[in-house]
């Protein structure tokens, strides 16, 4: 799972400029500094998931070698 994490997580920054690209044609301009708050707050949100799966990896790797 946490692989899977980091690739989701890598997924969403991918789409982060396409993302904004999007906001700014189509939304009004007093909305946009709003939206890309919000975009920015959701990237941050994945990255942070991205750091606890590293955690794990790091605990789960650390555990194997313990036993091995």
């Amino acid at each position: 799972m946490a692989d899977r994490v980091f690739v989701d997580a890598e997924g969403t920054r991918e789409m982060e400029a396409g993302v904004i690209q999007l906001i700014v044609k189509r939304a009004s301009p007093e909305d946009v500094p709003t939206l890309r708050l919000i975009v920015e707050s959701i990237i941050r949100t994945a990255e942070y998931g991205a750091d606890i799966a590293e955690a794990v990896l790091n605990m789960t790797i650390r555990d194997e070698i313990e036993e091995g």
